[in-house]
């Protein structure tokens, strides 16, 4: 069989440590780890000498979310396969990476057996969704109000819009849900663009007058 060649994108060394055991098994003798990069820029730098057919790189990176690096790779070379391997599990956020180009979605929490069948799957150019995520990807999970205004939030968004409003700052939200500031940014600005405001001050008018209100239970 020929050789799979990976790399790996994701700032937790826990996380490659627990790739590189996956490989040790002996279904995995044919998947090679070609190269392991902490953020997108590092990634990027070392991209014109990096020879691999697939490429795992989590959502959220300390200097850049997946689906915007994503993009810039699928622009390089778009024949290179890109899986998402992440713990988020939100809607949008996956979402937005499959647009972008992403071929697949794997649990961090995913056993060997089925990190394997990830790797060979998206090798073989098919794709890659499986469960709780297949379901959260499927058509028709929008709401809409009255006003035509598209409210479609995720329970996180739905957490953060209510923190918002309520004056809470990105470093004190990301404290409240125990989550990273980058992680609350990249959900403020999808609450921003679906309501179609710019801050937080027009975020509260825009609820009040069209009646958008976010249970008090989300705190």
């Amino acid at each position: 069989m020929e050789t799979i060649k990976i790399a790996l994108v994701d700032d937790h060394p826990v996380v490659l440590m627990g790739v590189r055991m996956a490989l040790k098994s002996v279904r995995a003798k044919h998947i090679a780890l070609c190269g392991s990069f902490d953020n997108g820029k590092e990634l990027l730098d070392h991209f014109d000498n990096l020879q691999v057919d697939i490429i795992l790189v989590d959502l959220i990176l300390p200097d850049i979310y997946g689906d915007e690096l994503i993009k810039q790779v699928l622009k390089i070379n778009p024949t290179v396969k890109i899986g998402i391997y992440s713990s988020y599990e939100e809607r949008d956020i996956i979402l937005k990476a499959f647009e972008n180009g992403a071929r697949g979605y794997l649990s961090k929490s995913a056993g060997t057996e089925e990190f394997i069948n990830f790797v060979e799957t998206l090798a073989e150019g098919d794709r890659y969704v499986r469960g709780k995520i297949a379901e959260l990807l499927l058509p028709g999970n929008r709401q809409f109000n009255p006003n035509g205004i598209d409210i479609r939030l995720t329970e996180r968004e739905k957490e953060i819009a209510s923190l918002i409003t309520n004056g809470y700052k990105n470093k004190e939200i990301a404290s409240q849900l125990y989550i990273s500031e980058r992680t609350v940014e990249f959900h403020r600005k999808n609450i921003y663009q679906k309501y179609g405001v710019a801050s937080a001050l027009e975020l509260v008018k825009k609820s009040l007058n069209l009646k958008l209100y976010w249970p008090a239970g989300a705190l």
